[in-house]
């Protein structure tokens, strides 16, 4: 798997929790760099320059400060700092946010909320990266419509063109079919196409759940709009 970046990691006291996230992290393409304190992180960030991304530990003695040193090294241009582990009281998430953390990723969360706070923290649009191609995680439920009949799948990410359905029978590759999203504001039905397939097998990719990937060949205006509001709705709790 190709690794499309790098994310510092500071403030983790036991080491287990430390040696977790940077497992986790390889595992959704991104390679952890640990600073054992602040000193090294300096060194870490002076030294990489491509390095776009921190991840604070929610648990250590002073979130604030830690993210405040980060902030001094590197300006909001070139490094995002995400707070995560278990939630914190509200005054470490506000202090947290005045210090210069940018995202919250709060325990139990799924490798899918990981990867697409770590890729929305390293999106940088002074090279062009296009931030709706990033796809939300979510817990949505849906129906899927095609020659074999209905069945039931969860979304396990969702985007204006496309979407990653979660089924242990998935239709194969070039097969057209017909999505209906469970929102709470009501359905929304759209027109699609299966790319790709994960399946169980020697091919499967471990880093995601056995189901395919589909890229939406026909939304209406009103559909477009719900799925629009979802998403943003979605990405937007992750803010701090």
């Amino acid at each position: 798997m190709a690794v499309r970046g790098q994310a510092l990691v500071i403030g983790f006291g036991h080491e287990e929790e430390k040696v977790a996230l940077c497992d986790r992290l390889w595992s959704v393409g991104f390679r952890a760099l640990p600073a054992r304190d602040t000193v090294h992180a300096g060194l870490l960030l002076s030294r990489e320059e491509h390095l776009q991304v921190a991840l604070v530990s929610s648990d250590a003695p002073d979130p604030a400060s830690l993210v405040g040193t980060l902030r001094e090294t590197r300006g909001e241009a070139t490094l995002r700092i995400v707070l995560t582990g278990m939630r914190p009281d509200v005054t470490i998430i506000d202090a947290a946010r005045a210090a210069g953390a940018n995202f919250g990723v709060w325990e139990p969360y799924h490798d899918s909320e990981l990867r697409f706070v770590i890729n929305r923290a390293a999106f940088d649009k002074t090279r062009g990266d296009v931030r709706d191609e990033l796809r939300v995680p979510t817990q949505l439920a849906a129906l899927i419509y095609s020659g074999a009949g209905r069945k039931p799948t969860g979304v396990y990410n969702l985007s204006l063109r496309g979407a990653y359905l979660e089924t242990p029978r998935p239709t194969g590759s070039g097969a057209c079919i017909q999505a209906e999203f469970l929102l709470e504001d009501g359905p929304v039905v759209v027109e699609a196409e299966v790319v790709s397939t994960n399946v169980p097998g020697n091919l499967r990719k471990s880093n995601r759940p056995i189901g395919m990937g589909v890229r939406f060949t026909r939304v209406d205006a009103v559909q477009e709009e719900a799925l629009e509001k979802y998403i943003a709705t979605r990405s937007g709790i992750y803010d701090l």
